[in-house]
């Protein structure tokens, strides 16, 4: 069958599966024995809890017969070359493309603007001023000024539905962009990396610890393979998931191969084929059934409304004054004119203070305030994305701005991650980089031997050949990569060892390290055990001596392997890999106990007594722009730890390198540190209630947790358990963390930071999944850069708030002023709903979207509490304001008799002569705001034409604005009030609207701190937000269309559960 991959969430019918999979939409042009239906019904919870899928297995023929129905084979995979074939599966049983919900059109963008309350006050009391025209003056031009009101409000409305449109097309692409990953696949009998998105049923998948299935499989071979299914059936036990080649030999045991797509693995490695893609596949069904997850509101934006609905109170109160001066203006009028009250005329001036009023609420209420924070995300999202920043949390980018903390991890992102064995220790000898090729030689053939094997048999990463280019690719571990490499070199093939059906405990960061078992012969078996050479030395009685001889360690030989070997090593900054082993008879092996363990000490016993083969360094390089980044990062005021696994004396060096580790931290007490004794100092995680009742964790020895975190720079030999501890306690001190990790037990860490990174190259899914931002090039250089994106997003906030305050303030001001002397507003409401256009969507798409300069990055981190409108934006609103306003009412009171403007009463009729007057006002007050926009692009520097260029969207934008403005005084006319003015009137204005920079750069010269300054804004609840009075007043959409969204889903996720529970 095929579907449309873009199915809108409204046509999802509850009976589409049924639908799709009739027999009408089957097809088996390759002549497979099975169908969508027969597969999906394997992966039921009824049929799997009832082992009726079992039992259709073995009546499908067990293991072979299910391979043979779907035309696949373990060993040789699908035919990757064959189009037909490729073709014919995904008709048959279709393909993994997600499914792509359609965004609104831009038609009901536009209608979702008209929910606005005020908009629809506005809209009605246009439609009442239009009648009143039409009676009075005749149709001929009675219709121009309530319809110029309605056509101002539909421009309005049309360009901030196209701004929205726009970002949210570019977040339904992002959304697909961040499920794109790949997987090692069998195909032709090559190991190939395939998208997950093109995977196919009867696909042979290669399964490891920390994957996020793509589809539903069945497990084909596989070791101690381990399934979080809770995402799928709310099960939180890790599920042991059976093979299929045991399931006809083991009948006692409830058993089960079935892996549920979006379901991790925590542990283990294996094979499975896949069995249902797409829609057809467990994770497909609940997609089709549940809208997708809207993102609620951002920090940022709870705490913008908060001054948002400060600044919309002052609004409405200050329209509410301005509407009754004027009518008590009108009144004294009529009372000195003997003009009767209840006249048509007065009915008529009464109503266009009402349309003035209203239309100073809308300009303001501030509605693009938070609408500014999304637009500059959309931006950084997208420009992060470009500089390997995958954002997949929102709210993750701003928080970043205000990161004090970065806990990294070493491999591959200090470093490069490429490596290569450099040296090692055998047979009592240490070897050189240039003897490691032709160690063979030096060797004897028993030592290589064992050597090479365990290595083959003890690893899950592969070496494959892109067949395109010829190149290598790795993939998996790179410390495997470097071993199974000098294995190549030595004339060993890995792929032919791991055919062989053999035991396997996956590495674990825990453990730090992993063991295979393999037969020998009918009556041996051997354990080969890879891992951190002090761990696995100290599991050593003996190790290999000259000419492949074993010796057991005397007193004293362990230690000083220690230290002329290990930390001789790890001084030259070399990841150190011990590898041992030792046989054991084949009778006292129980492979069943250990695969159902749950407590991993178990295997202790397995690995104990061993012989060692030898110690092996490897050498990554520092990545060469580490330095520089780690620079920035100190100069920016941000504290750079770094937390490995490896040796400590690796560790060290390698933080030398990086300028994380100066020659004054040396001489500090805790500067670096193991994780056993980190553990020991600062004590157990625990829960507490803080003043206002929320529960938060804290370290138990909080008061020696702050002396080590003081001086704390490397910690070394360290567990995910230790990140996450030093995470907690960081957090709990007000700290803004940033945490990088790769690995399945990072998630926690990673949850609880205020940002995760997690490694787009060498991270596992389940890291993923619980990162906000994934490095695409898994470089630290790359969480600089989400520091200084995250910062300039605060930055581009406060320059939008500035401008808009100075507008608001300004608009305000000069209505009032007018309203009350003279009787009417200088500017019309037509005038201010273009204004309202200037100061909201036009600004927030210029300033918001200003790339970041490195100064962003001289300057220490924002914090927490700390106020949105500082010192200096207070001087520049606050002189910025009162300059405004001092030229604006020169010129409404005394510009006619300066320069000769002809100007009206408010009795009068408008025309083009008496029109001049307000014209030219409106024309400054405009140009005025267009130069001051170019101050707001500096809220400190003098200089506000540095980079003066680097944002064409900010040009077009003044370009633009200024083009309308000329266009609405020469061409408005009648329907915007606006005489035509000279080119010399023209030139004046703009001359004194650009009298705004010099003076913005007079008022820089003045004491900051001399200007208020408030102590913080207040940060308002989801819910307080949705009863501000900007929600309250303008359109909902931002905020309380969320809040729709959330109902909706949680009413489709509980009609899920119920119906498949």
């Amino acid at each position: 069958f095929k579907i449309d991959k873009e199915i809108s969430m409204e046509k999802v019918d509850n009976e589409l599966g049924e639908k799709l999979l009739s027999d009408e939409f089957r097809v088996s042009t390759l002549g497979f024995q099975l169908t969508n239906r027969d597969l999906e019904g394997l992966f039921e919870d009824i049929s799997i809890r009832s082992e009726h899928s079992i039992a259709t297995y073995k009546n499908w023929g067990g293991k072979q017969g299910l391979l043979k129905a779907l035309k696949t084979s373990e060993q040789f995979g699908i035919a990757a070359d064959d189009k037909e074939e490729l073709k014919a599966r995904e008709e048959s049983f279709g393909n993994n493309q997600p499914l792509v919900l359609k965004g609104k059109t831009l038609k009901e963008l536009v209608m979702e603007q008209f929910e606005d309350t005020i908009l629809r006050i506005l809209l009605l009391a246009a439609v009442v001023s239009l009648a009143i025209g039409i009676w009075k003056e005749g149709l001929a031009t009675g219709w121009i000024e309530g319809c110029t009101i309605w056509i101002a409000v539909f421009i309005v409305v049309s360009v901030s539905a196209g701004n929205n449109y726009v970002k949210e097309q570019q977040f339904l692409k992002l959304m697909k962009q961040r499920e794109q990953r790949e997987c090692s696949v069998m195909r032709s009998g090559r190991v190939q990396q395939v998208s997950v998105f093109d995977l196919l049923v009867g696909d042979i998948v290669y399964i490891n610890t920390g994957d996020n299935l793509p589809a539903d499989m069945v497990l084909l071979s596989g070791s101690n393979v381990r399934a979080d299914e809770s995402s799928q059936t709310g099960e939180s036990d890790q599920l042991l998931k059976t093979p299929l080649r045991e399931i006809i030999e083991d009948e006692e045991e409830k058993i089960d191969p079935f892996l549920l797509s979006g379901s991790s693995i925590t542990d283990g490695k294996g094979t499975g084929m896949v069995a249902a893609v797409g829609p057809n596949s467990r994770l497909g069904k609940i997609r089709a059934k549940v809208e997708r997850k809207e993102e609620g509101p951002t920090p940022l934006q709870l705490k913008l409304e908060g001054i948002a609905d400060m600044i919309g109170l002052f609004g409405m109160y200050s329209a509410g004054i301005i509407f009754i001066a004027l009518l008590c203006n009108l009144g004294l009028k009529c009372y000195l004119n003997n003009i009767p009250f209840f006249s048509m005329t007065t009915l008529t001036y009464a109503l266009n203070f009402l349309i003035l009023g209203i239309t100073i609420i809308v300009v303001a209420v501030p509605e693009g305030l938070p609408l500014a924070v999304t637009i500059a995300l959309a931006f950084s999202v997208g420009r992060m994305k470009k500089e390997n920043n995958l954002v997949r949390q929102l709210q993750s980018c701003e928080t970043m701005g205000g990161a004090d903390n970065i806990c990294s991890d070493k491999t591959g992102t200090l470093t490069q991650n490429v490596m290569t064995v450099v040296a090692g220790n055998f047979e009592g000898s240490s070897f050189s980089r240039s003897e490691i090729p032709t160690i063979k030689n030096l060797l004897s053939p028993n030592t290589t031997a064992v050597l090479c094997e365990g290595v083959c048999y003890n690893s899950t990463a592969f070496l494959i050949k892109d067949p395109k280019t010829g190149e290598e690719l790795r993939t998996g571990s790179a410390t495997e990569c470097a071993l199974l490499k000098m294995c190549q070199m030595l004339g060993y093939d890995y792929d032919s060892y791991r055919k062989e059906e053999y035991f396997m405990i996956p590495f674990s960061s825990k453990r730090k390290r992993m063991t295979s078992v393999v037969e020998v012969d009918e009556s041996t078996l051997r354990v080969y055990c890879k891992g951190a050479s002090e761990i696995v030395l100290e599991k050593c009685e003996s190790y290999i001596h000259s000419k492949g001889n074993v010796k057991t360690f005397t007193f004293g030989e362990k230690e000083k392997m220690r230290e002329q070997v290990i930390d001789e090593y790890a001084k030259e900054a070399y990841r150190t890999v011990a590898l041992a082993y030792k046989d054991i008879p084949k009778r006292s092996f129980n492979q069943s106990e250990y695969e159902k363990a749950k407590d991993p000490t178990i295997y202790d016993n397995l690995e104990s007594n061993l012989t060692l083969i030898g110690i092996i360094g490897i050498e990554d390089p520092i990545r060469t722009d580490v330095p520089a980044a780690v620079k920035k990062c100190l100069k920016a005021g941000i504290t750079v730890r770094m937390v490995t696994g490896d040796n400590i004396e690796t560790a060290k060096s390698i933080a030398r390198k990086a300028g994380i580790l100066t020659k004054e931290d040396l001489n500090k007490r805790y500067s670096c540190m193991e994780g056993y004794v980190f553990r020991q100092k600062v004590g157990k995680i625990l829960s507490v209630q803080k003043d206002d009742g929320t529960v938060v964790e804290k370290v138990s020895k909080m008061p020696i947790f702050r002396q080590i975190a003081d001086e704390l720079k490397v910690l070394a030999r360290s567990s995910p358990d230790d990140k996450y501890t030093l995470v907690t306690g960081l957090r709990y001190d007000d700290h803004v963390v940033a945490v990088t990790g790769d690995g399945t037990n990072d998630a926690p860490a990673l949850k609880k930071a205020d940002v995760g990174f997690a490694m787009g190259i060498t991270g596992t899914e389940v890291s993923k999944e619980a990162a906000d931002i994934i490095l695409l090039d898994d470089n630290f250089s790359s969480i600089v850069t989400a520091a200084k994106w995250g910062r300039n997003i605060y930055n581009s906030i406060r320059k939008f708030l500035q401008f808009q305050l100075t507008v608001n303030a300004v608009a305000i001001f000069m209505a009032f002023i007018g309203g009350v002397v003279l009787g009417e507003s200088p500017l019309n409401s037509v005038q201010m709903l273009w204004v309202n256009l200037i100061m909201d969507t036009f600004a927030s798409l210029a300033l918001a979207t200003e790339p970041p300069t490195d100064k962003l990055l001289t300057v220490p981190p924002y914090g927490k509490k700390e106020s949105i409108i500082n010192h200096a934006m207070w001087r520049n609103i606050i002189c910025q304001t009162a300059y405004q306003i001092v030229v604006l009412t020169f010129f409404l009171f005394w510009g006619p008799s300066y320069f000769g403007w002809g100007t009206k009463l408010p009795t009068e009729t408008w025309n083009f002569e008496n029109g001049e007057h307000f014209t030219m006002v409106f024309h400054i007050f405009v140009f005025m705001q267009i130069f001051n926009e170019i101050n707001a692009r500096r809220i400190e520097e003098f200089n506000v034409f540095a980079a003066f260029f680097n944002n064409w969207l900010f040009w077009f934008i003044e370009i633009m604005t200024i083009l309308v403005q000329v266009g609405l005084v020469a061409y408005g006319g009648v329907f915007v009030k606006c005489s035509p003015l000279s080119l010399n009137q023209h030139i004046f204005c703009i001359i004194i609207g650009f009298f705004s920079i010099p003076f913005g750069a007079i008022f820089k010269l003045l004491p900051e701190n001399a200007f208020f300054c408030g102590g913080g804004e207040t940060e308002l609840t989801h819910e307080e937000a949705l009863k501000s009075t900007r929600s309250l007043l303008r359109r909902t959409s931002t905020l309380g269309g969320l809040n729709k969204s959330f109902e909706k889903k949680n009413l489709q996720s509980i009609y899920f559960l119920q119906k498949y529970k």
